[in-house]
């Protein structure tokens, strides 16, 4: 989990907000209308490549989590090649818990890169969540 000096609602806008999640996602166009059972699609160019990737919402709780599939565009659409990623978020006392999942990595390698892509990831949330509340004691 990552701890991010501000309130939830601020960090759950920069999750469900295109703009927000093109500037922590490395550019990433995201469409939703987040609501559970609603498509997902992420589209973008990484190293010079077009994709395109697509999900469904499973679960979305305002301001405590979103639980979506997830295909990248290189896959064929079978049930073993989605994965499933939990976002957790809660506040306390202005800071705000956000954490992670992602179920069924192939291997352990697709394990590890997931591992290091989320922690780049959520390194920029906290950046541009924290950027948003200037006075506040680092």
């Amino acid at each position: 989990p990552l701890l991010i000096q501000g309130p939830v609602a601020n960090v759950w806008k920069a999750v469900t907000d295109a703009r927000s999640i093109e500037e922590f996602m490395w550019g990433t166009h995201v469409r939703s209308d987040w609501k559970a059972g609603s498509g997902i699609t992420f589209e973008g160019v990484y190293q010079g490549k077009a994709y395109k990737d697509k999900g469904t919402i499973l679960e979305i709780e305002k301001e405590k989590r979103i639980k979506y599939t997830f295909l990248s565009g290189g896959n064929e659409a079978r049930p073993e090649n989605y994965t499933v990623i939990t976002y957790d978020v809660s506040e306390k006392d202005g800071l705000t818990t956000i954490s992670v999942t992602q179920e069924g990595a192939k291997d352990q390698k697709a394990l590890e890169h997931s591992k290091q892509g989320w922690k780049s990831i959520l390194d920029s949330l906290k950046k541009i969540v924290e950027k948003q509340n200037p006075g506040v004691l680092r």
